[in-house]
């Protein structure tokens, strides 16, 4: 949905919210693709990327920084 490992340039967790910065937003899966997999919201702006899934954020953070 990030476009890819190497698109991927820093992992942040806000409270309910994954944040991520890429280097590339238009690789970025659009928001039907994110509330398929449970994104409550979703946001891009500029090469930030906002992921809002409640309390599985902070797992979700772990899950994307593993697998860099």
């Amino acid at each position: 949905l990030l476009g890819g490992r190497e698109n991927i340039t820093l992992v942040e967790r806000m409270y309910d919210k994954t944040r991520v910065t890429v280097k590339d937003s238009s690789k970025v899966a659009d928001e039907t693709a994110w509330k398929k997999e449970g994104a409550l919201k979703f946001f891009v702006k500029g090469n930030g990327v906002q992921a809002v899934y409640g309390t599985k954020a902070d797992v979700l953070k772990s899950d994307i920084n593993d697998i860099l």
